[in-house]
């Protein structure tokens, strides 16, 4: 498990600080709805705490234990608002401890006109009642436990600490050290996804996205525009199209991620990216390089860095970027296909090409523009080149390579 130093949070980050906007006069709709939170709250204290997942691997210095322990001690003293409000003034203790005394404390209010404001992009924009020395972000936490990335936040010190914690419809889970997902988190978060997901009711494993046959993910098949694989460690499968993940925004991963802490999706599913170039022969992997350079995307994504709209944009320069490093097969293949040769300036396209082909500098639009604009208007030289690289191409031949790696030994 990754030390505390190691593990971040979305609010965390500079751009994206938790922003906590003052107090203002609230509206009829919010008072309402606030008050019908901390009523649950006050006659439901205990779906605060975390329950404890029977196969948890918890350390023998448990800090769960330790906080629900004092936070039992505040349900015990709910209806005893002068120790609630000794309580929640409190510096010393646990911080959960005393969200929860503060917000019990105002559930005790007959009325408020007044809330504070918790705005953040990742956790949403939640009202809440401001009493005794909690953090803010711990009693939007504790009086908005339908928000389920928003309750998780409260653990985000326990999870700091090395313990692991999924958040369902009505409980709070936290498995230790290890991510263990609870049964039925997988398929509640799918289908509550803001991408539309399919799936047969008799198997409950297979999850498509519009663009998506079921065919498709059991073969692994290869698309033009690409796809997602995620493959959960319960053995669920979720295929999702390119164009659902780039139509707009979704927020798809966030979804995921933010209703389990740390919010870090590839330690509980292993994803791939089912596209390769167009042109690319069926027959031929891509070079292992490109594996290193897409699972470090799909990880960053994972945890939050990269937008479902950016990710395939991403993924598909990494393959082509990638590619560079290859052998240059395609490369031999166009030059025997009898057709001018144009390619990036990269070593082992020159290796290969030599004079035989013309060559652009690499990521260079207008170099690319300028040399195929010479193809088209030197027909007569491109012709003598055509059959120049035509020759050279059968130098790259099964007899012609045992001889060169024999010459290595």
């Amino acid at each position: 498990m990754k030390g505390p130093a190691q593990v971040r949070f979305p609010g965390e980050d500079k751009r994206r600080r938790l922003k906590m906007k003052g107090i203002k006069k609230a509206s009829e709709t919010i008072q309402k709805r606030l008050r019908k939170n901390l009523d649950g709250l006050l006659e439901e204290p205990e779906r605060v705490i975390p329950t404890r997942h029977e196969d948890g691997d918890f350390p023998r210095r448990d800090p769960l234990k330790k906080t629900i322990r004092e936070m039992e001690k505040v349900i015990n003293k709910r209806n005893n608002r002068k120790w609630l409000q000794k309580r929640m003034s409190k510096r010393r203790g646990d911080a959960q401890a005393r969200a929860l005394a503060g917000s019990l404390a105002a559930a005790h209010e007959e009325d408020f006109d007044t809330v504070s404001i918790f705005d953040n992009p990742a956790y949403g924009r939640h009202s809440y009642l401001r009493r005794g020395l909690a953090a803010p972000s711990d009693l939007a936490s504790v009086q908005n436990l339908h928000a389920i990335p928003l309750r998780l936040l409260l653990w985000r010190e326990h999870a700091k600490a090395g313990l692991w914690f999924f958040g369902g419809r009505n409980q709070t889970v936290c498995t230790g050290v290890s991510p263990i997902l609870p049964k039925g988190w997988v398929t509640s978060g799918l289908r509550s996804a803001p991408i539309k997901l399919s799936n047969n009711e008799e198997d409950n494993e297979i999850w498509l996205s519009k663009g998506l046959s079921k065919q498709d993910i059991e073969s692994s098949k290869i698309t033009e525009g690409g796809w997602l694989r995620i493959t959960f460690n319960d053995g669920t499968v979720v295929g999702i199209d390119s164009t659902q993940l780039t139509a707009s925004d979704t927020g798809f991963v966030g979804h995921l991620s933010l209703r389990m802490l740390p919010p870090k999706l590839t330690r509980i599913a292993h994803i791939d990216w089912m596209w390769i170039p167009k042109g690319w022969p069926k027959d031929h992997e891509l070079p292992s390089v490109t594996d290193d350079a897409v699972e470090e995307i799909l990880e960053a994504w994972g945890d939050l860095q990269i937008t479902d709209k950016d990710l395939v944009g991403k993924l598909k320069g990494a393959v082509t970027s990638s590619i560079d490093e290859g052998f240059g097969i395609p490369l031999i293949e166009a030059m025997r296909a009898r057709v001018p040769v144009i390619c990036s300036d990269i070593e082992i396209f020159k290796e290969i090409g030599n004079d035989a082909v013309i060559y652009f500098k690499k990521q260079d639009h207008n170099d690319l523009y300028n040399k195929l604009k010479l193809i088209l208007e030197n027909k007569i030289a491109i012709g003598d080149l055509i059959l120049k690289a035509y020759k050279r191409s059968y130098l790259f031949n099964q007899k012609n390579f045992i001889k060169e790696f024999e010459k290595l030994y």
